[in-house]
């Protein structure tokens, strides 16, 4: 090791035992001497937490009282309380999310109170918000989650919401505070990454009399010590982030908050073995969802997400995919396969589909669904828990638009008699017409032969976006899967960008090739559009007792009859 090596480490280990120090000391935590904060930068987790002695499920790890939680609706200490000074932290001018991205813009800067927090927690992260563009396309090329990065989004956030609160306060608050783009991304990303929902403090609630002599405590502390200076507000982290926010918040709704220590921990969806908690007096307890052993690291989840979210939210990935991995198949991709797939109209007088007229149909179902099924969507996802197998929203969609086109004869006539009948029969034929789609796409089998090249079409187009490396990267595991090791499958892939991006990748064309398996094995004893019978409708005019049916055989038995 050499010197600055050893340097490095000693300020590492400085940090973590004053931040230690602080939560205990400052901020009212109640640790179980059977847990500590451990140094697994080795692993490239950097700081996490660490069972020094076997823990039994249910224990309780650490316990934070609530109104130490780094939170708008916590920071009340004194006339010098941030929310006193910038009242739109509070009063509803910013959302929750600015108003937070603002609070800690501020205490980065300039709150003492805050400093052992802020020296632990990352100075850099890895999501794709801070990837170069360019770079952002190439390494995810294929992916949807290029589009969700949201930059430009965000900064037009920063500019209309923030900016001008700083504005107004630049010179009695804000000077010298670093509120720049870059210090708004940092910040931004920190919430999304280590933020948790809390309850709100109610007020009036004996907890907030017991916070008040806790907090006079403090400031005496404080006085005989001035080094120390205790902070108002504190961290807190749900277990599932939310990352938007509405404008209208509801008062009775949780906060976002930071919780320090609970942040701490590393995230893994199946090593997850402990669980924030918040019990009925406000407090938060980190507890022991599984037993620990001694040595054993302890690990929160960040809920049920899929490797695009992780990289996206969190800057990371987990070797070999999470349970909930997806793919997303746009409306355009499937509008695209229709057109250039679907057979020809067995009318040979119609024309052929274009995607003006099969974004007509798409409006057409939108129209027709309506107290059904929501089915018409701007994508769809594809999941790794159902082997490929499509959502019935996204079959349903698919079966009606190649019905539509191959029997467009046949639907002219069931809506002209729609429009003749009108009123409540056209709602329930309608309605019918729909739940009959939704049924046999329930099944999650192929409905029509027809829609076989449609679907090939949909999934061989999306696999064709992906880099070759890539595809080939996806075949090469699926080959040696029997042949990794249990224990890599829980590794987390940290750091380095092509690397986590690979995983995104490869997991979303795996995903696509098991639904490309799906039509290959699905192609025995698929019924033709043909057999499908549109629902009948009693003719309007009065006295009338005669039916009038829309299937294309009946409408031939009658003509031959004739």
């Amino acid at each position: 090791m050499t010197s600055e090596e050893a340097n490095t480490n000693d300020e590492f280990t400085k940090q973590t035992q004053a931040f230690v120090q602080w939560l205990t000391e400052s901020r009212g935590y109640k640790i179980s001497p059977k847990v500590k904060v451990h140094d697994y930068r080795s692993q490239g987790q950097g700081r996490g937490l660490i069972a020094v002695e076997d823990i039994a499920e249910g224990e309780d790890l650490f316990t934070i009282p609530r109104d130490r939680v780094i939170a708008i609706d916590s920071d009340a200490e004194g006339s010098g309380a941030l929310v006193q000074r910038v009242p739109e932290l509070a009063d509803g001018t910013l959302d929750e999310w600015s108003a937070l991205i603002l609070y800690l813009m501020y205490h980065a800067s300039k709150g003492e109170a805050f400093k052992p927090y802020f020296d632990v927690i990352p100075a850099h992260f890895s999501t794709p918000m801070f990837w170069d563009e360019g770079e952002a396309e190439q390494l995810l090329q294929g992916s949807t989650l290029v589009e969700k990065i949201g930059r430009a989004e965000a900064e037009a956030g920063f500019r209309e919401n923030i900016l001008p609160v700083v504005e107004k306060y630049k010179d009695t608050v804000f000077d010298g505070v670093d509120v720049s783009v870059d210090a708004f991304h940092r910040v931004g990303s920190l919430i999304m990454s280590y933020s948790f929902d809390v309850d709100r403090i109610k007020a009036g609630s004996s907890e907030d009399k017991d916070d008040e002599n806790a907090k006079e405590e403090d400031q005496a502390s404080a006085d005989e010590n001035e080094d120390e200076v205790p902070g108002d507000e504190e961290e807190h982290e749900e277990l599932i982030i939310e990352e938007e926010f509405s404008d209208d918040e509801d008062d009775d709704g949780p906060v976002k908050a930071m919780v320090p220590l609970a942040d701490t921990l590393n995230a893994h969806s199946q090593l997850c073995n402990a669980h924030l908690e918040q019990e009925d007096d406000g407090s938060l307890v980190m507890r022991a969802t599984a037993a620990i052993p001694a040595g054993g690291q302890i690990y929160n989840t960040y809920g049920d997400f899929p490797n695009s979210d992780l990289l996206r939210r969190y800057g990371y990935t987990e070797l070999g995919g999470t349970a909930s991995d997806l793919v997303e198949i746009t409306v355009n991709d499937l509008v695209d396969a229709v057109v250039a797939h679907a057979p020809a109209p067995a009318n040979k007088f119609a024309e052929p589909a274009t995607r003006e007229s099969t974004l007509q149909l798409v409006q057409l179902l939108a129209d027709w669904e309506e107290g059904v099924m929501e089915i018409v969507d701007d994508s769809y996802d594809v999941e790794r828990t159902t082997a490929g197998v499509p959502s019935t929203e996204l079959l349903s969609l698919v079966n009606f638009l190649v019905l539509a086109l191959v029997r467009s004869k046949d639907l002219k006539a069931f809506r002209r008699a729609l429009k003749r009948n009108g009123g409540a029969d056209e709602e329930k034929l309608t309605k019918k017409l729909v739940k009959t789609l939704v049924k046999h796409a329930a099944t999650g089998k192929l409905t029509f032969r027809e829609a076989v090249p449609v679907w090939r079409a949909i999934f061989e187009s999306r696999i064709g976006k992906y880099a070759q490396s890539v595809q080939d990267e996806c075949k090469r595991r699926a080959a040696t899967k029997n042949e990794l090791e249990t224990d890599s499958l829980t590794q987390v892939v940290v750091g380095a960008r092509e690397a986590m991006a690979t995983e995104v990748l490869v997991g979303e064309v795996d995903i696509l090739r098991s639904g490309l398996a799906w039509v290959d094995s699905a192609l025995s004893d698929v019924p033709s559009v043909d057999e499908f019978e549109f629902p009948s409708a009693s003719v309007a005019p009065a006295g009338s007792k005669r039916k009038l049916g829309y299937n294309s055989k009946a409408q031939t038995k009658k003509s031959k009859r004739s």
